[in-house]
């Protein structure tokens, strides 16, 4: 599958709100990512596939001494993330649309990277996804399960999110 066919894809998902919105609806999954997350002031962070700004928007506001990035493919979605951060004066936060295939920033560029972790129930096929690659790929992810969320951490340009 092209990039492009992935970014009108994730359009169209973020468009209709319906898939994702069962991974991100839920009150307890957002504040428990959120309480595992070490943010202090000033830092610079990385939303990394920010989609709807599920984790960037409540990163910036509850931390307004920081600088929130969000980065994905989906332009459109990101055009009305920045209409919103606008409307709701949300002054530490951007918005920037990518490739995919390029990371925009020079390494060491933030303090944190984040990525959204998934709820088991929205991962359908995960376990036979993971059962095609090698165990040192999957081991290079830092693939972390719960009760009921598959948490994905990568190496992004030398920058790890970790669970603190």
């Amino acid at each position: 599958m092209s990039i492009e066919a992935t970014r009108a894809g994730f359009e169209a998902s973020f468009e209709e709100a319906v898939f994702y919105n069962k991974q991100t609806q839920d009150e307890n999954h957002l504040n428990k990512i959120l309480k595992s997350i070490s943010i202090k002031p000033g830092m610079k962070i990385l939303d990394l596939g920010c989609g709807s700004g599920y984790l960037t928007f409540p990163i910036a506001k509850r931390n307004e001494n920081t600088y929130v990035v969000g980065l994905d493919i989906v332009t459109d979605t990101l055009k009305r993330n920045t209409e919103k951060a606008q409307e709701a004066n949300i002054k530490n936060v951007e918005f920037i649309s990518y490739d995919g295939i390029t990371f925009p920033f020079e390494d060491n560029s933030f303090d944190s990277v984040i990525r959204f972790p998934k709820k088991k129930s929205t991962a359908e096929g995960f376990e036979e996804v993971l059962s095609r690659h090698e165990k040192s790929i999957i081991e290079s992810y830092r693939l972390t399960q719960t009760e009921d969320e598959i948490w994905i951490t990568e190496q992004v340009n030398n920058l790890l999110f970790t669970l603190t």
